[in-house]
């Protein structure tokens, strides 16, 4: 018992030696840590934007640009009804679109935490990409797209059963040309998020794929990018629909069928 109590104890003074390096303090009624835990969301230029991340995912110095903007951020203490209060700067992503995302970095740290606009994409704001090719440009997915596989999933027969083992699944590797030559290649495809109806579930339809990406540039491991037999492109993490036609994307199928590297998951 002993042993256990003075490894907590070590333990505890190790954490706090730790935050006073990193210029965290203890608040009375508030244990310290990692601001971007306390901060969730950030007002910027009219828009919320939120650290939807883990925490400990950052934006590498190298990819930090201008300075926007320095400022206060605030938020509300529920334990003793008082606010909290720190300074922040917010800076430019090298490449992305500040309308996307930004780094913040903390008063006394030198971290800087990737932020993204929880508006963007979203009609009736002061930014929403028209089209797939200005997407394509806000964040430089040219450049700062990463994809890793893509998961098809279809009805046997193409026909929707009671039957749930009748419905497959399977996962591929594809060149990153097949994508950008058969799924991204029509820039000027228009966003029509929020006005297209969505069948209800996703075994409701024949086909249907899921894109699994990153952008390691803000820190998001999970990009996903949805795909329909009606010849949609659903990114979730850009709150954007474009369609692309049926023809191209039962091209993609068909193409992942017949030539994509069949991926087994390790569990």
């Amino acid at each position: 018992m002993k042993k256990k109590i003075a490894f907590a104890a070590l333990s505890f003074v190790l954490m706090l030696a730790s935050a006073c390096s990193w210029g965290w303090e203890l608040n009375e009624s508030w244990e310290y840590g990692n601001p971007a835990l306390r901060f969730n969301t950030i007002e910027f230029e009219g828009s919320n934007y939120r650290n939807v991340f883990h925490h400990e995912i950052l934006v590498e110095e190298t990819n930090v640009g201008e300075l926007l903007t320095s400022m206060p951020a605030s938020i509300y203490n529920l334990d003793d009804y008082k606010y909290f209060t720190i300074e922040c700067e917010i800076f430019a992503i090298n490449g992305i679109s500040e309308k996307y995302a930004v780094a913040v970095r903390f008063e006394n740290s030198p971290r800087f935490h990737p932020y993204r606009s929880s508006h963007y994409g979203m009609e009736g704001y002061d930014y929403f990409p028209a089209t797939l090719g200005d997407l394509i440009y806000d964040l430089n997915l040219r450049e700062n797209l990463k994809i890793n596989n893509v998961l098809y999933s279809y009805w046997k027969d193409k026909i929707v059963s009671t039957n749930t083992s009748d419905y497959r699944n399977i996962t591929y590797i594809l060149p990153d040309s097949v994508y950008w030559n058969l799924l991204f290649a029509d820039e000027s495809s228009e966003n029509v998020y929020g006005k297209r109806h969505q069948k209800a579930g996703i075994q409701s339809h024949l086909q249907t794929a899921l894109i699994y990406a990153e952008m390691d540039i803000i820190g998001d491991p999970h990009f996903l990018i949805w795909l329909d037999e009606d010849g949609y492109i659903y990114f979730f993490s850009a709150n954007a629909t474009f369609y692309i036609g049926e023809e191209n994307m039962q091209a993609f199928f068909d193409y992942a069928v017949l030539n994509g590297e069949e991926y087994a998951f390790t569990w």
